[in-house]
């Protein structure tokens, strides 16, 4: 891990200006089910955010808005200038087993992405080999992905998303099917990916613990529909040991964020 922490630029990266979404039926139809509602939000380049919230609030509505895989119903994105289009983001879904490639080892499913864009057959190679030098995966490359237990799939569901080295990741719980010791290695590969990289990173989680060990900022949502969100800067220091866990500082975002939620779903009731 490297010694100095890549400090967000101040310009955004990421804006959502009034951005609403609803659930419609199959005939267009409004269902009156709104998730988002005139929501605003700004990501600054080489800022690793989390996002913690309960379910059903939005949280994988936005990755998707984001991602370019669903169109607003009203307001306005903009990725580095950009409207969302699918492959502008990678992004690692909740249901990551789905968007693995049966028909394909693990060596062919981290090497996909690389066949977007790399035509040489040797750099593709070349570039899985350094990248797995640093993320290191306990899985046999030739197996096949559905011979892997749940854990192991996330894991390379997990890897392929990076392995490019994008500028802008979405991640929907990277890490909900891992045990914890696998869920702690994880975690720290991610941080040292980032702090090596420098990407934008988006990750959505359902542990408060980890929410705030992986982010510099935690955005909360409240029950749908979202119009506002409660962000918290997480001053804890950089690069991170499992030490700030038991620290004041950690107990006391830990508890804002509860409170916030809890309160929120209180008043939804």
């Amino acid at each position: 891990m490297m010694d100095v922490c890549p400090q967000p630029d101040t310009k955004p990266f990421v804006t959502v200006e009034g951005l609403s979404k609803a659930f419609r039926s199959d005939y267009g139809e409004s269902s009156g089910d709104v998730v988002l509602q005139d929501m605003r939000l700004s990501l600054n380049a080489g800022e690793l955010c989390t996002v913690f919230g309960p379910n059903g609030c939005g949280k994988t509505t936005l990755l998707n808005l984001l991602a370019g895989l669903s169109k607003p119903d009203a307001g306005a994105i903009a990725i580095g200038g950009r409207e969302p289009t699918p492959g502008l983001a990678a992004y690692m879904f909740q249901n990551f087993k789905d968007s693995l490639y049966p028909w394909r080892t693990v060596e062919g499913n981290l090497l996909f992405p690389l066949e977007c864009k790399i035509r040489s057959k040797a750099e593709q190679i070349n570039r899985l080999r350094d990248f797995l030098k640093v993320f290191a995966l306990p899985i046999p490359l030739r197996a096949r992905v559905y011979e892997l237990s749940v854990g192991q799939q996330q894991m390379v569901a997990l890897a392929r998303a990076l392995i490019t080295q994008p500028r802008f990741v979405l991640m929907d719980e990277p890490f909900s099917a891992l045990d914890f010791h696998t869920r702690r290695c994880m975690q720290e590969r991610l941080l040292s990916y980032w702090q090596d990289t420098g990407s934008t990173i988006l990750v959505v989680s359902h542990e408060i613990d980890e929410a705030i060990y992986l982010g510099q900022r935690l955005i909360l949502f409240p029950p749908r529909p979202v119009t506002a969100v409660r962000e918290v800067r997480i001053q804890l220091p950089l690069p991170r040991s499992r030490d700030v866990l038991y620290t004041q500082e950690h107990f006391r975002i830990r508890s804002e964020a509860l409170r916030f939620v809890e309160q929120d779903a209180e008043r939804d009731e």
